[in-house]
């Protein structure tokens, strides 16, 4: 529940915090049998709300760094 900050009366959008994740990983093509390393990047934007309810905004991509 936004990382024990629920129990607050009141937090600023500053003390939500998530470090980035970046991971190299292998890649195989099946079709042609062939393998390249791409970078899994994603994190942590904002918070989306809307009537007082509250959700946080992630992202993930895939890339090929070569």
């Amino acid at each position: 529940m936004c990382y024990g900050l629920h129990n607050r009366k009141r937090c600023h959008i500053d003390d939500i915090t998530l470090n980035p994740i970046s991971a190299q990983v292998n890649v195989r093509n099946e079709i042609t049998n062939e393998s390249k390393t791409c970078t899994v990047i994603g994190g942590f934007h904002g918070v989306e709300s809307c009537d007082d309810h509250h959700k946080p905004v992630m992202s993930l991509a895939i890339a090929d760094m070569q």
